[in-house]
């Protein structure tokens, strides 16, 4: 193999690794394609090619080190070496790419992670819930000077259990060190009353998964960094391509990042203070006479505590740009209620879908979606069957949904549009009316009988064996274990619907795989996931192994797309490849 063809070889065999890094690849593309003459004499890279000179001799001297080699080689000495060049390479595309890596975290893998299982942990219990319905509601906010804001905390019952207070005067970061930096910081304090709402909550449920975690990156003091870009990608928030002279960087919107700085520094104002043993607290100015006694603001508990944050600065001009990123952890009070068991209601599995949908696209799916969660969860750990339903009142599943219209059409309408929502996106396995019957629709008394009439929620079982093994798991153990259950549960629910789908996997159980590469032409769904569970390797890994996306792995195997030849090819191989194992 010449040189020229080398290059091109050894870029198409790694561009897999850098797909979410485009700029990179783009400059690689044109090195690799363009061969200058100072390379045909020296047949070897120039300093001026970067980081994909130090690609290209890394792979080619230092790890196939051979005069001779086919593309094949090339193909399994990066598949074998990921980590390595990716270790190689990093110091390099940091300086190559300053300007685009500086708003980078660090956490991608584990985002990706997250987005490949779907799932999320989140705290169920009571006090909580009760404040994040504190936070989600702008109403009600009491202005107390010196202070900001207070608000009493009501359970489901409205009795005041508690107060919330966000606290504008007292936050105090470490490396703020500009009078710019000073300004931004008091953008977020400016009424941010105005700001509550669910992505407050959503904010708060993702950031304490990743607390719970063992994997975000973490100082050795114990703060864990959390930056604009991995709450937007959780959330599912969208990109832009943003042009310049030579490359296209897919990028957020600065206003969207904003907005979770913004979240993130609600958070961090905000304090609470509960009652003991549940008494009944009254709050007057805020402050809370409890048996002859005040409650001094001192005796608020901090949520979360900022140590630092993550300033962005222009490459080209030092503008500076704003906050992306914090380095956070929980406060002593909040880390028992994240770090450690209390008790086996204490966590849940909630569907990614909670914190993606929107109140402006799926208000009924995201408010009814939360109620169910933590319905299933009580559920999981307070009955033993296989399968599980909840039943509520119609009227009942109208309240926790929102929804205020006095016409019984409307209200039909989007609570059941609701529901298929949450079935569609598989957070609930099917719902049923129990006991509505389909003549007395449109006629006298129907809306009082419809209100009173009762709603059956199934729950997907591999949500009841996830809440069940949190019953007694810290949810950092689970976080490794890629959900298998999930996919294997889900595909059982499926089948009990689809007889043929019962049929297939019936077979593949009946036979395990031991054939030879003879006896098979494509690699199909069924059998990559047999091969795949075998091997005992997450999506992830099997993904990177085969040299395409998670993904686009994910689809294949669920069976909801087919592969382009390329990728086919390299499913086929691998699977042909393992066969045997």
């Amino acid at each position: 193999m010449d040189y020229e063809t080398s290059k091109i070889v050894v870029y198409e065999e790694s561009k897999f690794m850098y797909t979410n890094r485009p700029y990179v690849l783009n400059k690689w593309k044109e090195h690799a394609y363009h061969t200058t003459t100072e390379e045909i004499v020296k047949k070897s890279p120039t300093d001026e090619m970067g980081s994909f000179a130090v690609l290209y001799e890394f792979v080619i001297k230092a790890l196939l080190n051979k005069r001779f080699y086919t593309k094949e080689e090339v193909r399994e000495t990066i598949r074998g070496n990921i980590k390595p060049i990716e270790f190689t390479l990093k110091d390099k595309i940091n300086e190559e790419f300053s300007k685009y890596e500086a708003t980078r975290s660090p956490n991608e893998e584990f985002v990706n992670d997250i987005l490949d299982d779907d799932f999320l942990f989140a705290n169920m219990e009571p006090k909580i819930k009760y404040f994040k319905d504190t936070l989600r509601d702008q109403g009600d906010w009491l202005p107390v000077p010196n202070v900001g804001h207070v608000k009493t905390i009501k359970d489901n019952k409205k009795k005041v259990i508690g107060v919330a207070k966000i606290d504008t005067f007292s936050n105090k970061i470490e490396n703020i060190t500009s009078k710019k930096q000073q300004e931004f910081i008091e953008r977020f304090k400016n009424n941010p009353i105005k700001t509550l709402g669910h992505d407050t909550t959503d904010v708060f449920v993702v950031l304490s998964h990743f607390l719970m975690s063992n994997q975000a990156e973490t100082t050795e003091d114990g703060y864990t960094y959390f930056s604009s870009d991995d709450a937007l990608s959780i959330m599912g928030r969208s990109r832009q391509k943003r042009p310049n002279k030579e490359e296209f960087e897919l990028s957020f919107k600065e206003e969207d990042r904003f907005k979770i700085m913004q979240q993130v520094m609600n958070l961090d104002m905000t304090w609470v203070a509960f009652s003991e043993d549940n008494k009944e607290l009254k709050i007057i100015n805020g402050v809370m006479p409890t048996e002859n006694e005040l409650y001094e603001f001192q005796d608020y508990v901090k949520l979360f505590d900022i140590n630092r944050v993550n300033h962005a600065f222009d490459k080209k001009t030092g503008e500076y740009k704003g906050i992306y990123g914090v380095y956070i952890k929980p406060s002593e009070y909040l880390r028992p209620f994240l770090r450690e068991i209390r008790n086996e209601k204490q966590f849940a599995a909630i569907s990614l879908k909670l914190v993606q949908y929107t109140v402006n696209r799926q208000p009924v799916a995201k408010n009814l979606g939360e109620f169910i969660a933590w319905m299933f969860k009580i559920a999981s750990n307070t009955h033993k069957a296989d399968i599980i339903a909840i039943q509520h009142k119609v009227s009942t599943l109208i309240k926790e949904a929102g929804l205020t219209t006095s016409k019984v059409a409307s209200l039909r309408e989007s609570l059941e549009k609701g529901l298929d929502t949450l079935l569609d996106d598989r957070i609930i396995s099917g719902w049923s009316y129990k006991d509505l019957d389909p003549d007395i629709i449109g006629k006298p008394g129907y809306k009082k009988k419809w209100l009173n009439s009762t709603i059956i929620i199934d729950a997907p079982k591999n949500v009841i064996e996830i809440n069940r093994a949190l019953a007694s798991t810290h949810p950092s153990q689970l976080i490794d274990l890629d959900f298998e259950l999930v996919e294997e549960e889900h595909q059982k629910q499926v089948e009990v619907i689809e007889n043929f789908e019962q049929q297939s996997f019936e077979l593949i159980e009946e036979n395990p795989i031991k054939n030879t590469s003879s006896q098979i032409q494509d690699i199909t769904p069924d059998v990559f996931k047999e091969i795949r569970k075998e091997l005992g390797i997450s999506m992830r890994k099997a993904a990177v192994q085969i040299g395409i996306s998670a993904p686009t792995l994910s689809r294949f195997e669920n069976g909801t797309t087919t592969p382009n030849d390329e990728n086919k090819q390299l499913i086929n191989e691998w699977g042909i490849k393992h066969l045997n194992i």
